[in-house]
């Protein structure tokens, strides 16, 4: 109620009483991991980023112990991990996520950019082709492109690169025409 009322503090302060009593309530984690989440951009919260991040993160582990199936809390977590530079834990928490569902495409995007990020690119190219669903590549809105992009001068990444136009020109409707202005 506090928070949909713009009560930060006193949103915060109740969560945080409610998890004194009932350490496993997965809700209120929810809660107070979305406000802590929020607050990151609130430079006038006169609260550090990195604590801020650091409370979210604790909130997100625990969510993600709680309900290992809450996807959604599992990649918040991963990119939290991701923005303190703790890649190790993004990529763990972030192949958990796909070792129960191999095609959850955000985790997949998750991955391959914090792969990119430790200059693992050939591990990033490896993760795309083991997709089964080629569409995902295709329609992915950046680093799975860019990663088969920087890889196309090596055999690997130009393999990968002509196996994605092959699926595409096999699976996709054809690009659509761009109307004529007169």
């Amino acid at each position: 109620m506090y928070w949909k009322a713009q009560r930060t503090r006193d949103a915060v302060t109740e969560a945080q009483e409610i998890l004194k009593r009932h350490p496993d309530d997965a809700p209120t984690r929810r809660l107070l991991a979305r406000i802590y989440l929020r607050s990151l951009g609130d430079l006038s919260a006169g609260v550090g980023q990195s604590e801020v991040a650091g409370k979210a993160i604790e909130q997100y582990k625990e969510i993600y112990r709680l309900d290992p199936s809450d996807t959604e809390s599992a990649l918040w977590l991963a990119r939290l991990y991701r923005l303190r530079n703790e890649h190790d834990k993004a990529e763990t928490v972030s192949r958990g996520i796909l070792k129960d569902d191999p095609e959850n495409e955000p985790a997949v995007e998750q991955l391959t950019q914090l792969l990119l990020d430790q200059g693992k690119s050939a591990d990033a190219v490896a993760l795309l082709e083991g997709m089964n669903q080629p569409r995902t590549i295709r329609g992915s809105s950046g680093p799975a492109r860019r990663c088969l992009h920087a890889n196309q001068r090596s055999p690997q990444g130009r393999a990968s690169l002509s196996q994605g136009c092959r699926t595409r020109s096999l699976r996709a409707e054809p690009p659509a025409r761009p109307a004529k202005l007169s």
